[in-house]
This record gives C-alpha cells, structure tokens and sequence, in this order.
C-alpha cells in the first residue's frame, strides 16, 4: 500500500507533540527530507514508522499535494470552522496551489459563501468551477467590490494565500466585525496593525501548516472525493519551466515532480 510521510514530525514527547501538535513541537525538530535528502531525492531516511500514512487507494502522485498546500488549507479552514455558520463570507486571496485547494475544503466542511479573488481572469473562472460563489479581479477596486457582495459587512474569515503589503491590506479592508484573518501566504509582507483600523472583535491568525489528525482528515476528504487536488505531472527536464511559471503565477494547480516522466 503507497504511504507519505508526515514531514513535520516532532520529538513525540513534549506538550504539543502529546496533543497530535507536532507542526508546532517545543523541540522543533528538523523534518525529514526538508533539506539534503528531500523530495527530490530517490530515497530519504524517515526516523520513525509513526510519520508514515498510509494512503488506501490514493494515487501517491495525485495525493503529493495534500502534504502541504492541502494540509495547510485545511488546517487554516479547519480552526476557523466556527465563523463559516450559515449566512457567512469567506473571502479567498490568491486561488493557485493553496487556493484552489481552499475553495473545494471550504464546500466541504461549511455552508459558507465563497469570494475569490485574483489578479488573473483564468484563476478566477477556475475558482467558478471549483465552486466559488463570486469573484473578484484584483485590483484599485477589488476592495470596494468586496464590500459591496458583502453588503458593507465584510468577510467572516478572509484567507491571505499570497502574503504582501496590497493583498494583507486588501484583506484587513474587507474583514468583518468578530472576523479572522488568516495570512498563509508566506511572500513576506506586513500588516500594520493599529487597534483603531483592526474591526472590533477581530483576530489576525498565523497557521503553521498542520497536525497529524489534520493530514489524516484531509487524506480522508481525498479519499471520499469531497476534494481534488489538480496537478501537473512534470519531469526534471521541465523542472525549470515549472518554477519560472509557479513565480509568474501561470501554474494552474499544483505541479508534481515525476522523475520516470
């Protein structure tokens, strides 16, 4: 049977590790094929059986994703599951390897409306057909247009899937009163944060990609084709094409290494 290996294994002894938190171990414990030896390697060494899951009727290649942009999502979606009640906004920024992902978890696990947003019209017809209510063009407007598919209330949960100074903006601009911003996009922007432009009751959250039950949970939603991940298989000739197109943000889905391609 085809296993993955849960890459952010912990010590398995501390506090956290205990709770099935090792994405977030006190001892912060080097993952396994993050560095030499990883992803690309023919082999890497995995320290301990319990990292290892296994993955029923999967196609491991189809399944590569759920390791990261999968888990992430869900666990970002997953602790905000209390906001996304009927009636409620989740505004989406950034529909790529995580986003698409997002959209097809939040159908999943909530009765939540849908806004996409992107800075391309291909991404933003993909969303459509993943299930995405509306969608936004980013842009001088996207935050006015917002507001008004929110009716001036904003988003119960925004989800930041990019990550720079305009799109943590845009985000903090639309969010709703009691609301969760929720940055996963790592570019490295900053939200300046003063109390008076945050709306009242408002949290801003920081998700460390997720737990083991959390893989687990999404392998399961996989499995049950509640969501797929799209792919694009390429080999190491294509390597090069596939980065350049992932930083352009051409790459429709995830891209997945096959090295017999």
């Amino acid at each position: 049977m085809p296993t993955v290996f849960n890459s952010l294994g912990g010590c398995g002894h501390c506090a956290r590790c205990a709770e099935g938190e090792e994405n977030i171990c006190e001892e912060q414990v080097a993952a396994p094929g993050g560095g030499c030896d990883g992803g690309m390697a023919d082999y890497i060494i995995v320290d301990n059986v319990r990292h290892l899951i296994p993955l029923g009727t999967l196609d491991p290649v189809t399944a590569a994703p759920l390791l990261c942009a999968g888990l992430t999502t869900y666990h970002a979606i997953k602790n905000a599951r209390s906001k996304l009640v009927p009636g409620s906004t989740a505004i989406l920024i950034g529909i790529g390897g995580l986003g698409h992902l997002a959209i097809q978890i939040i159908r999943a696990l909530s009765p939540a409306r849908i806004i996409a947003v992107d800075a391309e019209q291909s991404k933003l017809t993909h969303a459509i057909e993943l299930g995405a209510h509306d969608t936004v063009l980013a842009g001088p407007d996207a935050a006015q247009s917002l507001r008004s598919l929110t009716k001036d209330l904003g988003a119960n949960l925004v989800l930041d899937m990019v990550g720079t100074d305009e799109t943590l903006k845009l985000a903090q601009s639309v969010l709703a009163r009691k609301g969760v911003l929720t940055l996963i996009g790592a570019v490295g922007g900053v939200l300046p944060l003063r109390f008076m432009e945050m709306p009242r009751d408002s949290s801003v959250v920081t998700p460390c990609v997720g737990t083991l039950p959390d893989l687990l949970e999404v392998i399961a939603l996989t499995a049950s084709d509640l969501i797929r991940p799209e792919i694009e298989r390429i080999g190491f000739a294509g390597l090069a094409d596939g980065y350049a197109r992932m930083k352009s943000g051409k790459l429709r889905g995830r891209a997945v290494l096959v090295p017999s391609i």
